[in-house]
């Protein structure tokens, strides 16, 4: 029978972490999907990351099913990676949120509202108005919502109960990555198209002067690009006749073979602008032999946390 080593040991291994957590606390980003967990942190001057994935249908639609295994797996993660002291601060997936734009409202106003029962019926998202846990935050000149089903924010807590870390912070990866967006795109006047996957296919987000007017999923079949292309036109074009004609540039955050295949060759037959760029500073694999790529998406999300921290 095989010795376990000391690491190896559950309790030594959340021993350890507790004590170092005590002498030195360490923030470290961690971005959920459905299929994997990204964990990143700084070390001295540069920034790490490490992929995880977890085992099959742990989570589905956003939502942790094998909460057990996956607390495990972040709390390995991290302990493997030297990273002592972690502080999570938890990226939701795409799935385990929504939003809204409320225009013309109070930020200020909104958050001294008591019972917020009547401002959560006339969101018209599919979240039950008693089981909703809700943010609101600047956008521009409006305010925007963002709201998880409670059952849902319960077991992701459930999660970073069970690696035994503490969690500072949680936040939702497009609200994270549109923060983003707005830094990158700073200099861009236009509007601003974003078009990203989504487990329904493709979502494209319409934003002007930094808010998201528009938000829609279209299927999208790999055979057939140019028929999901006609369809994400018709509803630009359609924005776009409801107020002056600006310039539109698109970020896409699309796998790179996609934004310099199809994609990128209908937004150039089409005449409009690419925006999207490699983002600067972008952190390092702790594995320098891992040939993983970031997710487009949880690349912006990074970026964006990492920003806020300095």
């Amino acid at each position: 029978m095989a010795l376990l080593s000391f690491a190896e040991i559950p309790q030594l291994q959340a021993l350890t972490m507790s004590v170092q957590r005590l002498l030195k606390a360490q923030p470290v980003l961690a971005v959920v999907t459905d299929q994997h967990l990204v964990v990143c942190w700084q070390r001295r001057e540069s920034w790490f990351w490490r992929l995880g994935y977890w085992a099959p249908d742990s989570c589905r639609d956003g939502v942790p099913l094998l909460r057990e295994a996956m607390g495990e797996l972040l709390a390995d993660l991290l302990f493997e990676s030297d990273v002592l002291g972690a502080e999570i601060l938890l990226v939701l997936p795409e799935a385990s949120c929504d939003w809204r734009v409320l225009e013309g409202a109070s930020l200020s106003r909104l958050e001294q509202i008591a019972d917020r029962s009547r401002l959560l019926s006339e969101l018209t998202w599919s979240i039950e108005p008693d089981a909703t846990v809700l943010a609101l935050s600047p956008c521009g000149d409006a305010v925007l919502a963002l709201g998880a089903a409670r059952p849902t924010v319960q077991a992701w807590i459930e999660v970073i109960e069970i690696a035994d870390l503490p969690l500072r912070r949680m936040d939702w990866c497009l609200s994270v990555a549109l923060r983003a967006l707005k830094r990158l795109c700073s200099e861009w006047t236009g509007d601003l198209a974003w078009l990203l996957p989504s487990r329904r296919g493709l979502r494209l987000v319409l934003i002007r002067a930094g808010v998201p007017e528009l938000d829609r999923c279209v299927s999208f079949d790999v055979d057939d690009p140019l028929a999901a292309w006609e369809e994400l036109l018709q509803l630009v074009d359609a924005w776009q006749r409801i107020n002056a004609a600006v310039p539109l540039g698109w970020w896409l955050s699309l796998p790179v073979e996609e934004r310099n295949g199809w994609a990128g060759r209908c937004i150039q037959a089409r005449g409009d602008i690419r925006l999207d760029h490699e983002i600067p500073g972008a952190p390092l694999a702790w594995d320098p032999l891992d040939s993983s790529e970031l997710d487009p998406v949880v690349e912006l999300v990074l970026f964006a946390l990492r920003g806020e921290r300095a």
